[in-house]
């Protein structure tokens, strides 16, 4: 239809008359065939080069198209520029009858009116309890649990957010507290019209309380505009938890999704606390073990003690609630794989992916498992999965950098390692993979900041990487590494240094040290 009226504004009732004439569908369906058929010819929103939204209005087919007649049927076949193909089974499936694309739905933190920093937690818990909560509806795509926060507190407009994270609706709002009371504003957005759907204001002290309602709320008025079906709220239970326990658990949560040692360390004092104050908190029982596993690997806390306590809270936390059941077996998953347990960490994260299929630790975890076995196209494909899910995490980024480094895509492995960075990620817990993606860059002075960054001495650091940049200097370079006492880093280093300077003997005798 675009084609046929190729340089005019086709309205979007027009577009849902005569695309959808033998069956009847609602605005979301094509605002969602749109954007399909946007991501499969690259096309932008805010810089359209094939498909211009006239706001209010509809949308215009701007690229000149050539008609093709078939031979042996009476249909003509479109070509758009280079990609006729695209175009032409793209508008076909979206013309059946029986495809009924999902509608979109992005979540935004709401808006903070206040100075007091832990509201800020309290506006991410309140945005991520919806996305949790909406994503259960299988007819309804939720944005990636974090993706949305992207845009939060910019001035981006209507058009510009939906593009970026690529949703028909939008569910936005504001926070703030009175006293003892928390007040929320919720708004459903049309984002292609740009028109307000639905509003409500909930008002509650008890922070779990107002959470449960305002997914009950937002999931009626999405029924009345969309084709989901209203699924029962399922209340978290919270009537033993202590406010004071849920506020720490939130800022806990959001210090472990950004790593690091001293995050990590204060997300366990957080939780710690929060378990204190409420014996029965299973989600928070979880978020200890998922810290206390990933400790290790960013301190030089002891591998098993850690593993030993994350399982046994695991446990309790599976037995308090059976919704962490998938959870509790993505982090089997891992601590498994860091134990060489290579069959037993397989089993478990893929059982994790089947009971949860947006699990996103489980994805991550299992791609790291893939590369660790030399399946490097299949790891790609479990953390491109990941990072749909949640492609604002910092740790999620630096990990698809690596993917890409892994199958040799180092244009791209730069983007998302930059993205990591920009996030807040400063370090990746692989250095041998950054290193690897820096060798085939031949980044020499990156290779070295990053090396002392990461805590290695400038003293074995600057030969060992002169070594790599010119081959003549690698003898002087093998004495001055092995005159310095060997640290974990530097005994990491010396298999693959060793085999890059063409000394063999040194390697095989590093790699039987190597523990």
């Amino acid at each position: 239809v675009l084609a046929q009226k190729q340089g005019k504004v086709v309205s979007r009732q027009t577009l849902l008359d005569e695309v959808w004439s033998d069956t009847v569908v609602g605005d979301e369906v094509l605002s969602r065939a749109i954007s399909l058929l946007r991501g499969s010819l690259g096309d932008q929103r805010t810089n359209p080069k094939y498909i211009r939204t006239a706001p209010r209005q509809g949308y215009e087919l701007i690229e000149p198209v050539l008609i093709l007649e078939t031979t042996g049927k009476k249909r003509r076949w479109l070509s758009l520029g280079s990609v006729a193909a695209l175009v032409v089974l793209a508008l076909l499936w979206l013309a059946t009858p029986d495809t009924q694309p999902r509608a979109s739905i992005a979540i935004l933190p709401p808006k903070v009116h206040s100075d007091e920093a832990d509201l800020g937690f309290v506006s991410e818990g309140i945005a991520e309890h919806l996305i949790n909560g909406l994503s259960r509806n299988s007819s309804l795509e939720v944005v990636a649990r974090r993706a949305s926060f992207g845009v939060r507190d910019t001035d981006l407009n209507l058009d510009v957010i939906g593009d970026r994270l690529n949703a028909n609706y939008l569910i936005e709002g504001s926070l703030r507290r009175e006293h003892d009371d928390l007040y929320l504003s919720l708004f459903l957005v049309d984002i292609e019209a740009g028109t307000n759907l639905w509003s409500e204001e909930l008002t509650g002290k008890r922070l779990a309380v107002l959470e449960d309602n305002a997914l009950a709320a937002a999931q009626t008025a999405l029924a009345g505009v969309t084709h989901i079906e209203q699924l029962i709220t399922l209340p978290i239970a919270e009537a033993e938890i202590s406010e004071i326990a849920y506020r720490k658990y939130l800022e806990a949560r959001y210090q472990w999704t950004l790593r690091g040692e001293k995050r990590i360390a204060r997300s366990i004092d957080l939780l710690r606390e929060a378990i204190a104050q409420s014996p029965n908190f299973a989600p928070a029982y979880l978020a200890l073990a998922q810290s206390l596993a990933t400790q290790p690997f960013y301190t030089e806390v002891p591998l098993d003690a850690q593993f030993k306590e994350a399982r046994e809270l695991a446990r309790q936390a599976e037995q308090m609630s059976a919704d962490m059941q998938a959870d509790v077996l993505a982090l089997e998953g891992f601590m498994s794989m860091k134990e060489w347990r290579w069959q037993s960490a397989g089993e478990a994260l893929r059982t994790a992916i089947e009971h949860d299929a947006v699990n996103v630790n489980a994805r991550y975890w299992y791609s790291i498992y893939l590369a660790q076995l030399g399946r490097y196209d299949e790891s790609l494909l479990h953390m491109q999965r990941a990072i749909e899910l949640d492609p604002i995490s910092a740790v999620f980024n630096d990990r698809m950098g690596l993917a890409h480094v892994y199958v040799g895509n180092l244009e791209a492995a730069e983007i998302y390692f930059e993205a990591a960075k920009d996030l807040g990620y400063l370090e990746s817990t692989q250095p041998l993979s950054v290193l690897l993606y820096l060798l085939r860059r031949k980044a020499w002075d990156e290779m070295e900041a990053y090396l002392i960054r990461i805590g290695g001495d400038p003293g074995w650091v600057v030969p060992l990487v002169s070594g790599l940049r010119i081959p003549a200097k690698r003898d002087d370079a093998v004495r001055r590494i092995e005159s310095y006492p060997t640290t974990a880093l530097l005994q990491a280093l010396k298999v693959p240094t060793w085999v890059l300077y063409g000394e063999h003997n040194r390697a095989f005798n590093a790699f039987t040290l190597d523990p």
